[in-house]
């Protein structure tokens, strides 16, 4: 029989190293492993504790944004009401405007009793004169007046008040601009 002999004549040497690396290595994961859980639960505890506080400032500011939100639907329904008004306000005669012309146009033996606005644009006059001539004179200074177009006399019929005859009249006319001064408004 024979032999052969297949192991080296030297005896293998194990590698220090490799007695380091196979220990070592899992603890080396082990320890990084352990030292990033540890991280990320400071971590989120440190989140959380952020997350708390923030809930805790939105507990106290609550009642302030809903003020804030209320005191924004009351300036919304406000902004209504003033767009409401300001369209009023453009329909609106400029009544002051309107009698400060009308006043100085009426001859000095006239005399207005009433003086109304069926319509927007419109203006009835009734009244008195001494004369046919005043009441022609007035229906002739309304046309000629800037604020007033389409001058007519409707009614014209002289009556006696006391001892003097008087001419009673009605006059109709256009305004020419009802919003001269009422739309102007903001």
């Amino acid at each position: 029989m024979i032999r052969i002999n297949l192991l080296p004549r030297v005896p293998r040497r194990r590698l220090p190293g490799r007695r380091v690396f196979e220990i070592g290595l899992p603890l080396a994961v082990a320890a990084v492993l352990v030292v990033t859980t540890i991280w990320m639960y400071q971590r989120n505890a440190g989140v959380a504790e952020e997350v708390a506080a923030a809930n805790r400032e939105i507990a106290e500011l609550q009642p302030q944004v809903d003020r804030v939100l209320e005191l924004d639907r009351r300036i919304k329904a406000m902004r209504e009401k003033e767009a409401v008004i300001v369209d009023l306000l453009k329909q609106q005669l400029p009544a002051a405007s309107i009698l400060n012309e009308f006043r100085l146009l009426i001859p000095k033996d006239v005399w207005v009793t009433s003086l109304s606005v069926p319509e927007p644009s419109s203006l009835n006059i009734e009244g008195m004169a001494m004369t046919y001539n005043a009441v022609a004179q007035l229906m002739d200074n309304l046309g000629a007046g800037r604020l007033f177009r389409e001058v007519d006399l409707t009614v014209v019929q002289l009556e006696k008040v006391g001892p003097r005859d008087v001419v009673r009249f009605q006059v109709t006319a256009r305004i020419d601009r009802p919003q001269a001064t009422g739309g102007d408004r903001q």
